[in-house]
């Protein structure tokens, strides 16, 4: 019977110290939340955020998958003509890690999943302007309270 309050005791101080699931996603993928947390614990040479930049780089096709009708809200000609143009000085990975950050800051971006913050970064790098950043933030925050 110990053994059994013990093992309770311990999961709900276990689970009270994490955040709710479903604060980590919006419709099912992860947000900033989620990227945020990816700082914790801080380590020599964490490189996580690098990491999952990369994952959602070589896994594009299965975000379309997931996010049915999201086709718009990706920045796969905006990568492209950052590519044709000889990229960009803003174009690296350190910067595009940095600038996700930036827009994490703000508290009312984290339920945006991670694959629109970085696209809306690209986005920013290619060139739109201070409206159409607005317009896509505005799409994105529509297509993700659907």
């Amino acid at each position: 019977m110990e053994k059994i309050i013990f093992c309770l005791i311990s999961n709900l101080v276990f689970t009270t110290n994490l955040p709710a699931q479903s604060e980590r996603y919006t419709k099912g993928a992860e947000n900033g939340y989620a990227w945020i947390a990816m700082e914790e614990p801080q380590l020599p040479n964490n490189d996580n955020k690098y990491k999952y930049l990369a994952a959602i780089l070589e896994k594009e096709n299965l975000v379309k998958n997931n996010f049915h009708g999201s086709e718009q809200l990706l920045c796969k000609s905006e990568k492209i003509k950052l590519l044709q143009n000889g990229g960009s000085d803003n174009f690296s990975l350190d910067n595009v890690v940095k600038e996700i950050d930036d827009f994490y800051s703000n508290k009312n971006n984290l339920e945006i999943p991670v694959v629109f913050a970085y696209c809306y970064v690209i986005k920013e790098v290619s060139g739109l302007n201070i409206e159409e950043l607005a317009a896509y933030k505005r799409k994105v925050l529509q297509f993700c309270s659907e």
